[in-house]
């Protein structure tokens, strides 16, 4: 039996004392880490929003990204729908749709979005072979065919806009 003073009791409180110190290192090294992810959290949460100053917990910053995408998937339908509904308003008597005119119509009413079938969609611009604008969105088109009907008013943005589709796709050789 160990008694206070001999050996083996400065033995067994030589090891309490030990064990002791380990689990407090460990205590501060979980704290650390615990510390760390909570920070990447909060950093992460604070990276969605335009001030920075207000700390989301993980679950307000999910809320706010199901927001967003409950947002975007309410955009990319209205966008859909609008791109329809601009195809039937411009029906030829035949009933298909005159393309460049429903583009004109789609990018006045966007401001130059792209519809959605053409999204991401390129062509090559063999003016521009070269330099940065060699490969164009249908967007970015219209907005240089703007530019160009600027300065010559002959220019029929509708009928140049469906020419777009017969310029070679860059993505494919």
């Amino acid at each position: 039996m160990a008694t206070v003073g001999s050996p083996s009791g400065r033995y067994l409180a030589g090891l309490a004392a030990g064990r002791a110190a380990e689990t407090a290192a460990l205590d501060k090294a979980l704290a650390g880490e615990i510390n760390l992810e909570t920070a990447l959290i909060n950093a992460q949460a604070r990276a969605g929003t335009r001030g920075g100053s207000l700390d989301f917990t993980a679950d307000e910053s999910s809320m706010f990204t199901l927001r967003n995408l409950i947002q975007e998937q309410k955009q990319e339908d209205a966008d859909r729908d609008l791109w329809q509904e601009v195809q039937q308003q411009t029906r030829t008597q035949q009933g298909t749709p005159k393309l460049g005119k429903a583009l004109l119509n789609y990018f006045q009413i966007t401001n130059g979005k792209n519809p959605p079938p053409y999204e991401g969609e390129l062509r090559f611009i063999k003016e521009f072979e070269g330099t940065d604008r060699e490969a164009m969105s249908l967007s970015d088109y219209y907005f240089y065919m703007l530019e160009k009907a600027a300065k010559d008013p002959n220019i029929d943005i509708a009928d140049e806009l469906e020419k777009w589709f017969t310029l070679p796709n860059p993505l494919i050789k």
